[in-house]
């Protein structure tokens, strides 16, 4: 009787809940700045991820993100609140799920708070996987590609980077350099698609091409293969690029984004991100002034399914791409034609180059982005089997 009456002592005492640990556990989390909070949520996702789908029914994907609350307008982003965010097929009520099944509002992790080794508490969010699955790739007016077999898309280009030999090339998604990809397993077109220059959301009549599609990027490549959505091009006349790129100037001191911490250091005092959406878009001429898109950070989900258009005719495809979801004004969105444009953070010397916008949900008003630091990464384009250039690169001003 003793043994057994221990017994159930060890395991009440146990499970109870420890309030000072869980006290001190939510102020450590809030001495890590925000850009430290969204690196631990993110990992923390990846490691509780494949067990809270399995034990909670209504969960169907774990990532790391930013808090959101629903006002009478709308949907919006609580700011600078990064957490765990369950994705669930529908909310419901805690009094509907049972005690078993009530997501916790956070998770305790150890994590290193001003070089200590501490138990840190990380709030949760629930949000709709709705927002998550309607995204699909969106080739903007700023080029226009023709492939050798004659099929045509718009695209936008979101850097120009230079060689040590001088070779400067054009960043931009695969599926605007390469239009409709081939379901070859790599997604670029075997023959180099040209990129013309776009005057008013018309078919250029100059046929002299002013960038050529290279073998050099990631992949794009349907599920269940992992995707790189990133292709460079040969600028042949750099004049007619810089025409792409006009009032953008990238910072000197700052010329890119070069991990989370340092973008969301950058956002700080409630600075946001700007989409640089090219302004001959062919919805966009009655506009006087060059669109600017004002976004925040939501999430970073890996493996996100976005849809592509693949071959032609086009034939629809999942696609599983791990990107950075922005959020949008409310009433805002990109357009079918914005895929490439640069996300930027404006400094005292002009912009910092954020990433590449690749995919949108016109309906949640969501971007979906690769990060700068993904985009010059070279063991990324690694990791799909792809390439970069030859030699150094650097971003510049073209």
């Amino acid at each position: 009787m003793a043994r057994s009456a221990a017994s159930k002592l060890l395991e009440r005492r146990s499970a109870a809940r420890d309030q000072t640990l869980i006290d001190d556990a939510r102020t450590h989390y809030q001495q890590l700045d925000s850009g430290e909070q969204f690196a631990l949520a993110l990992q923390l996702a990846a490691c509780r991820r494949a067990e809270m789908t399995q034990r909670y029914r209504s969960v169907v994907h774990v990532v790391g993100g930013v808090r959101r609350r629903t006002m009478a307008d709308g949907d919006r982003l609580q700011r600078s609140e990064p957490c765990v965010v369950f994705v669930v097929r529908r909310k419901q009520a805690e009094e509907d799920l049972g005690p078993s099944q009530c997501l916790p509002r956070e998770l305790l992790t150890p994590a290193m708070v001003g070089g200590r080794l501490l138990i840190c508490a990380v709030p949760t969010d629930v949000q709709q996987e709705s927002r998550f699955l309607d995204a699909r790739a969106q080739a903007a007016t700023a080029i226009h590609s023709v492939s050798t077999k004659g099929v045509a898309d718009w695209g936008a280009l979101a850097c120009v980077v230079q060689g040590d030999d001088g070779d400067a090339f054009a960043i931009a998604p695969a599926h605007v350099l390469s239009p409709y990809p081939p379901l070859n397993g790599r997604g670029i077109a075997e023959e180099n698609a040209k990129q013309f220059r776009v005057v008013r959301a018309e078919i250029p009549t100059d046929t002299v091409p002013c960038l050529e599609g290279t073998v050099h990027g990631g992949r794009l490549a349907p599920y269940p293969a992992t995707s790189f959505d990133v292709q460079f091009a040969k600028v042949t006349d750099l004049q007619r690029v810089s025409e792409a790129f006009s009032g953008i100037r990238w910072s000197v001191q700052h010329p890119f984004a070069v991990d989370l911490p340092d973008l969301f250091a950058l956002m700080q005092n409630g600075v946001l991100l700007e989409i640089m959406v090219p302004s001959n878009h062919k919805d966009r001429l009655s506009d006087a002034e060059p669109v600017v898109l004002f976004a925040d950070v939501s999430t970073y989900c890996e493996n996100c399914p976005l849809t592509y258009v693949f071959e032609s005719p086009g034939k629809s495809k999942l696609v599983l791409h791990s990107v950075l979801e922005l959020q949008l004004e409310l009433g805002h969105a990109t357009l079918g034609g914005d895929s490439g444009s640069p996300v930027v953070v404006p400094v005292n010397d002009g912009y910092v180059f954020v990433g590449m916008h690749i995919a949108g949900n016109i309906e949640a008003c969501t971007a979906w982005v690769i990060p700068a630091w993904e985009l010059f990464d070279p063991a990324r384009y690694a990791s799909v089997d792809g390439s970069m250039p030859s030699g150094a690169i650097s971003l510049f001003n073209p």
